[in-house]
């Protein structure tokens, strides 16, 4: 029984992590539709504001 609980364990912190990854995964998605939008919207580079850099990289 003890096995059981341990893969039971195993999975459920591997499915926890992906699912964590994914979360971040969308909200990097997020930002780049915001920032692509922004580009679109804008009518001269000028007037483009960067992004605010994230604190963990890709």
């Amino acid at each position: 029984m003890g096995r059981i609980s341990e893969a039971t364990d195993n999975l459920y912190n591997k499915d926890v992590r992906v699912l964590k990854e994914v979360q971040e995964a969308n909200i990097h998605l997020l930002y780049a539709s915001r920032a692509q939008m922004g580009l679109l919207a804008a009518s001269t580079m000028e007037s483009v504001t960067p992004m605010p850099k994230t604190s963990r990289q890709p």
